[in-house]
């Protein structure tokens, strides 16, 4: 060992752990002279962090020049690094060392961890060091020691292509810089990375995260509550699924909670306000006892205070939409800065533009508590003319209730309730509410209309297995995660996947027998078949045959021309316009989820670009099953597709037949 090493090792036994924590300075390595002696040969190798912590520590302590001989080898170190992990510890002591960073010349540092970067993504280098490098280059981007132009057009060329080790971490990188600098083909770069099946699952499910923050930003400065609210139902999709692809996501866990409880805050229904609180955190608890002893990065500061501030308006919203449920209050003034501290909660989370789309969604639910509630106008008009006199919001909250009460009438406390015959409750079915209130119902018709409903109900009833009903209710909670699973294309949905569903299972079950001709695909294809495989038409038939035997006369159609610039194998068609494309292929290999998604995704989600944003993808698997076939609920599953960062994901049900299978008597 060098006189260096052996000093740090007489240190490191002796030195407290607050010592140790904070690291050696010069003086604890034998000084500033011998350390310039030996620093051109310890910076290449693991030490170079070390003489880092060391040299900064030592900045105000002796003379600058003395300095020279030992910067100068850090930056030989720096452009020729041992490995990533001393690139990232060097990197970590600049950060938190101005001193050190201004002596190592900023602009020729940017240019060294540039080429680094570029190196690893292009695989000329150790992958490993393009993280480190990028960290570093978005660091002095952020405090303005660098142009960002140079790192955004690094980030902004990524597609994906890179090497998997290359891309680690770097969605966050791409996240958080664009939460800086607003450049939306970052969300473009994040988009390929999510799509690109062949890339591991915690890193797609990475860039999803980023894709529901970004949606997150993009409401919280949305000029409208409609966009706002669009945009967090967007972001909240996309946090459902990554919760359901990861295993541990309290980050994800608790921006979802946060979002949820903005999209429930009402008076009237304090309950969904304090599950998604309580959601919160526990969320907010689990993530910092995740991350405690996890060092602080720098660059990640912003997005630190950004979930402080969301965690303030949650427990804000939660606490003003109790005092908004009462009729009046005690202490009035109190209570009335407590619902006013909402809106500078509102402004705590950071907007870019001059408006805030969470006020504009917000607002007008308390403009209305007070319109609708006369005792709560009272205390209101009571603290402008006393406690409030100068407080803007409550002038503003005021103002707009005034107006609102000129337009809409006074606050009314009992309102009426609406009447059959004076109201129909049926919007869209002008007959059917005219035999229900006519005073001399025609009994045909109701003998009829009794006679529909027992066989629709005989024909949607749930499957006799138990299996079968908790695998629908998995499927039916995935689709009420999106936001566009609304009245009515929620009903007609629902229907449309627990037919497929019933399908699958029958179809898993069945002998090629079952129907013939029509089912004969299940088997082997029998001697003097003109191929060794079933082709995609035998399954589209049977499938076909199945839909149009349960859903009305004219809602199924087969090889529709002029979809998504293609044709459509098969469509279910309910209403004119609403359609849920149904796309089926055949494969001769093995599959995995990945293998199926990027072979077929994109083509089935192209056919949803003018209609509601759902699909169903089913897939007979010929790939021989001499050992037979995996569980029908390993089969069978839904997972989300976006081609552009402010696309709403398309969700797609997808289902693996096994197909062209042996009997079980002859599976080994």
């Amino acid at each position: 060992m060098s006189a260096v090493e052996h000093a740090l090792a007489s240190w490191s036994r002796t030195a407290t752990d607050t010592q140790l924590e904070n690291g050696p300075t010069l003086d604890d390595l034998g000084g500033p002279g011998a350390v310039a002696a030996e620093a051109a040969r310890l910076v290449g190798g693991p030490l170079l962090g070390i003489l880092a912590t060391a040299t900064a520590h030592s900045l105000t302590t002796h003379p600058g020049r003395t300095f020279t001989p030992i910067t100068q080898a850090l930056q030989h170190g720096l452009a020729h690094p041992h490995s990533a992990w001393t690139l990232a510890e060097f990197l970590d002591t600049l950060c938190n060392h101005p001193a050190l960073l201004q002596s190592m010349e900023p602009k020729h540092l940017s240019r060294l961890l540039a080429g680094h970067a570029e190196a690893a993504l292009r695989a000329q280098a150790s992958p490993h060091l393009a993280r480190p490098a990028l960290a570093g280059l978005l660091h002095l981007a952020i405090i303005g020691r660098c142009n960002p132009h140079q790192l955004l057009l690094i980030l902004t060329e990524l597609d994906a292509t890179e090497p998997p080790d290359a891309l680690e971490m770097l969605p966050v990188l791409l996240g958080v810089a664009h939460s800086h600098f607003g450049d939306p083909t970052l969300l473009t770069s994040l988009t390929q990375i999510e799509n690109h099946a062949s890339l591991p699952a915690p890193l797609r499910a990475d860039a999803c995260f980023e894709l529901a923050l970004a949606q997150i930003k993009k409401a919280a400065e949305a000029h409208d509550g409609r966009q706002a609210q669009a945009c967090l139902d967007h972001a909240a999709l996309r946090l459902h699924h990554v919760i359901e692809q990861s295993e541990a996501r309290p980050d994800a866990r608790a921006w979802l909670a946060a979002t949820q409880a903005v999209l429930a805050f009402t008076p009237t229904s304090p309950h969904q306000l304090d599950t998604a609180l309580h959601h919160l955190q526990h969320a907010t608890a689990h993530h910092h006892a995740w991350t405690a002893r996890l060092g602080d990065i720098p660059w990640l500061t912003a997005r630190g205070t950004a979930q402080a501030a969301w965690l303030r308006l949650t427990t804000r919203l939660h606490r003003a939409a109790a005092h908004l449920a009462e009729p009046s209050w005690y202490e009035a003034a109190r209570t009335l800065a407590d619902v006013l501290d909402i809106y500078s909660a509102s402004r705590a989370v950071h907007t870019s533009g001059p408006t805030s789309g969470l006020h504009a969604l917000i607002h007008p639910i308390v403009v209305d508590a007070f319109t609708r509630n006369a005792g709560l106008l009272h205390h209101l008009r009571q603290a402008i003319e006393h406690d409030f006199t100068y407080h803007p919001d409550a002038t503003a909250l005021r103002q707009a209730a005034e107006e609102s009460i000129d337009s809409f009438g006074a606050p009314s406390p009992n309102p009426p309730p609406p009447s059959l015959k004076q109201d129909n409750p049926l919007p869209g079915y002008p007959q059917l509410h005219n035999m229900l209130t006519s005073a001399n119902p025609d009994p045909l018709l109701f003998d009829s209309l009794e006679r529909s409903l027992i066989q629709r109900q005989q024909a949607s009833a749930r499957h006799e297995s138990h299996l079968f009903d908790k695998h629908l209710d998995t499927l039916l909670s995935r689709l009420k995660q999106h936001p566009a699973f609304t009245h009515p294309t929620d009903g007609y949905l629902a229907g449309l996947v627990e037919h497929f569903l019933k399908f699958l299972y029958l179809r898993f079950d069945a002998t090629p027998n079952l129907y013939g001709d029509s089912t004969a695909y299940l088997g082997p294809p029998p001697p003097g078949h003109h191929t060794r495989f079933w082709t995609e038409k035998a399954l589209q038939d049977d499938y076909h045959r199945d839909l149009v035997a349960a859903f009305p006369h004219g809602t199924i159609h087969r090889e529709q021309p002029d979809r998504g610039g293609g044709r459509s194998d098969l469509e279910y068609e309910p209403q004119p316009g609403m359609r849920f494309p149904i796309e089926i292929k055949r494969r001769t290999t093995p599959f995995t989820h990945n293998d199926v998604q990027t072979a077929y995704l994109a083509q089935t989600a192209t056919y949803t670009a003018t209609s509601v944003p759902f699909a169903l993808l089913l897939v007979g698997d010929h790939s021989g099953h001499s050992s037979g076939s995996s569980h029908i609920q390993d089969r069978v599953w839904t997972t989300l597709h976006a081609r552009s960062p402010t696309e709403l994901p398309r969700l797609i049900v997808i289902g693996v037949l096994p197909i062209g299978r042996a009997t079980p008597s002859h599976t080994r």
